[in-house]
């Protein structure tokens, strides 16, 4: 997010609540946009990527349960 204006306590809020991940306050340098555009894309990749990492070992954990099951017929 940017803005012209700091200290705005619905910023704050937005912030804190989790839907404004950053924002950079104007005027601003490129090199902090920048700075701010990567770690929200790196951020955004991590996200992804762990969600991704949940969903295969839950799948391998009921695979495993399954075949525990099994041995025990």
């Amino acid at each position: 997010m940017l803005t012209a204006y700091g200290g705005v306590p619905l910023l704050a809020e937005a912030i804190n609540s989790g839907v404004v991940y950053r924002y950079v306050q104007k005027p601003f340098e490129a090199a902090d946009l920048g700075s701010a555009i990567r770690q929200a894309v790196e951020k955004h990749h991590l996200v992804v990527e762990n969600r991704r990492l949940v969903e295969r070992l839950a799948r391998h954990n009921e695979y495993l349960k399954r075949e525990r099951t099994r041995g025990m017929e």
